[in-house]
């Protein structure tokens, strides 16, 4: 990979297939690939997903705009306020409410009209799965029919670990397939594995105390997890759906400098690569993109962000690294100050 720009004054960013869409901290949305392709005053910082020729906002006023993506203009607006829940297929699931009361509704994408709205009281939704919907709170993972809202199941997920200061490491749920993956740490913060319930009976499917701290998706075939550092170990595991087995690398032993460490929360993977925000030493400054070729389990590129790449790289030189998205032919990198740093992959990133 390497640097092809950097652009400063950017609060957010999506990227899609072919382009970045930039949000700058004077509320103006651009279309932007090699060039500005067209940009547009707004009031939000949130751009959901791109559909066909349509973009999809979430404005600051709890409202849905459709735009057309090729010249930002409104095609339609749902003027109810509505907390967006996921994108399946051609349907977005959202969530309204009148007075507390909380409703389920799906919107289509094509027609963009609000449909199907289901009572669900007090409830929030995180998670639709078929015909069901997941809630979740500090203590149980609660399943839903979609259409009523009758219980389906409820797992109290503190009980079951037998020790009340064990908690749910990300507040996001990973459901594949029909499988829903938990990672828990103590209150020590330290990494205690995964358990994988069923989603269709509520059921424990599996134990794994080796698939240790943050949950990624690669590509349906395999959940990774990332550590933090326990007695000066970080670990990587990797649990493979078909054969339910789970393999353990040790980072230190692959990472170019023993000094080096993930921010979890900022990590990203793509096409059997996990693209890694790096602190390096004592320091909680991810200033180092490296990409981990989870085929080889070794790290095939890295580069460190350098405000000033003239001088040494110490702590007052370092950007940080806030963000990183990837697609087939980019990677964005947004880092804290607001600067948007886009690299281009080389063919050999591409395979």
């Amino acid at each position: 990979m390497y640097l092809k720009q950097s652009i400063n004054n950017i609060s957010n960013f999506y990227l899609s297939y072919k382009c970045i869409y930039l949000f700058t901290k004077k509320d103006i949305l651009i279309k932007y690939d090699d060039k500005n392709i067209w940009k547009k005053n707004i009031d939000t910082q949130h751009l959901l997903f791109e559909h066909k020729n349509s973009i999809f906002i979430y404005t600051n006023y709890k409202k849905i705009e459709k735009l057309n993506s090729l010249n930002a203009k409104l095609i339609k607006k749902i003027e109810e306020d509505i907390f967006p829940i996921e994108t399946i297929e051609d349907k977005l699931w959202v969530e309204t409410s009148i007075n507390n009361e909380y409703r389920v509704s799906s919107v289509t994408l094509d027609d963009f009209e609000v449909v199907n709205h289901t009572s669900i009281g007090n409830k929030r939704v995180k998670k639709i799965i078929h015909n069901t919907f997941l809630s979740k709170n500090d203590t149980d993972i609660n399943c839903y029919y979609l259409d009523t809202g009758k219980e389906v199941w409820s797992f109290n997920f503190q009980q079951y670990t037998k020790q009340i200061n064990n908690h749910l490491i990300s507040n996001e749920l990973l459901v594949i397939n029909n499988l829903l993956f938990l990672s828990f740490a103590n209150s020590s913060l330290n990494a205690t594995g995964s358990i994988i319930i069923n989603t269709d009976t509520g059921k424990v499917h599996k134990e794994i105390p080796s698939l240790k701290g943050f949950l990624y998706n690669n590509n349906n075939k395999e959940v990774i997890a990332t550590s933090g550092i326990f007695n000066n170990i970080q670990t990587l595991s990797i649990f493979n759906l078909d054969t339910e087995e789970c393999k353990t690398i040790t980072l230190n032993t692959i990472f170019p400098a023993n000094n080096w460490s993930i921010k979890h929360q900022s990590s990203a993977i793509h096409n059997n690569k996990l693209y890694l925000a790096i602190q390096q030493g004592e320091t909680l400054i991810a200033s180092i993109l490296a990409v981990l070729d989870l085929k080889t389990n070794k790290i095939i590129d890295y580069y460190e962000l350098l405000k000033d790449p003239k001088k040494i790289s110490n702590e007052d030189n370092w950007y940080h690294i806030d963000k990183i998205k990837v697609n087939d032919s980019m990677i964005a990198v947004l880092t804290a100050g607001g600067t948007l740093h886009i690299f281009e992959k080389e063919e050999t990133d591409l395979i």
